[in-house]
């Protein structure tokens, strides 16, 4: 216990790309901003294309989709995504389902750029499924089952869905 507080404190105090909730802002990403990722302070709303076309400039990437908040036992603090991603040499996107409760998101300070899905982009009430679809270059519509919320991608191709963070 006294070593998880440990690292959840260290984390928070060398994390600060959003040390003001209430100076956070979002913004529709653009190609504009790739050169200055993270941005500090800013949520970017991105469809699938956008974050495919992202993940084409990493050998091996991770994408987690999290809902706010979320208590399952298969959703972790941010801090551990980011050690897991830093220790296996993938980058890590961290994307938010909608921006409800970002708030709970927002105080854990997380070093990698935050990213919500637009849901302007998708005509559907569950954006994750065809966020989803979208990632793995299906079609939009088609139903799975659910296997996870982390996408594995190399050299921006889907490689596997996991539940919880994977040993390699």
């Amino acid at each position: 216990m006294t070593l998880f507080f440990i690292c959840f404190l260290f984390n928070n105090l060398c994390s600060q790309n959003y040390a003001d909730i209430a100076n956070t802002y979002r913004s529709y990403y653009t190609e504009d901003y790739r050169e200055n990722v993270p941005v500090k302070n800013c949520v970017f709303i991105i469809n699938h294309e956008q974050l495919l076309t992202e993940l084409k400039d990493y050998d091996k990437a991770l994408v987690y989709i999290f809902v706010n908040g979320c208590n399952s036992k298969y959703c972790q603090p941010l801090y551990v995504y980011e050690n897991w991603s830093k220790k296996n040499g993938c980058k890590l996107f961290l994307v938010m389902v909608n921006i409800e409760g970002f708030e709970q998101t927002i105080i854990q300070n997380p070093s990698e750029q935050l990213y919500v899905i637009d849901d302007r982009f998708y005509k559907k009430r569950k954006l994750f499924d065809e966020f989803e679809n979208g990632l793995k270059q299906q079609s939009l519509k088609q139903k799975n089952k659910y296997r996870g919320s982390l996408f594995l991608f190399e050299k921006g191709k889907y490689v596997e869905t996991y539940r919880e963070l994977p040993y390699f």
